[in-house]
């Protein structure tokens, strides 16, 4: 059974060292500047999220409210930026476009790691 939480991001002010330790290859003090301005756009929203079956002490994002759609978006279009799995880098008005649209399709799911939230209350079991 999984169980879905609402949680409130806790993402600001993340060192290089943890960030780096969220990467199993060597990313560019750019990558790491352009991760943390993601994580620190994100801090203190309120989300909803499932622990990950593949990573454990991750979670992984199940939605979020209507009225931060536009955090979420933005956050999501930086974390597209990364050059190896992005698929919208340096293209903002497509996604943009297919956000509008709802035909954005990320390449997996977004995660946070067990620090980066604090579970406010279970909502339910799927």
């Amino acid at each position: 059974m999984l169980s879905i939480y609402k949680a409130k991001l806790t993402t600001k002010n993340k060192s290089d060292d943890q960030i780096k330790r969220r990467f199993d290859m060597k990313v560019s003090q750019n990558e790491i500047d352009n991760f943390r301005n993601a994580l620190n756009s994100v801090n203190g929203l309120v989300i909803s999220v499932a622990p990950s079956l593949f990573s454990e002490g991750s979670y992984v994002v199940a939605g979020w409210k209507n009225e931060d759609d536009h955090l979420m978006r933005d956050f999501i279009y930086a974390m597209e930026q990364d050059p190896y799995f992005g698929s919208y880098i340096g293209d903002r008005e497509v996604f943009l476009k297919d956000w509008k649209n709802n035909e954005y399709e990320p390449m997996g799911a977004f995660s946070f790691e067990k620090d980066d939230i604090e579970l406010l209350e279970k909502i339910t079991n799927v």
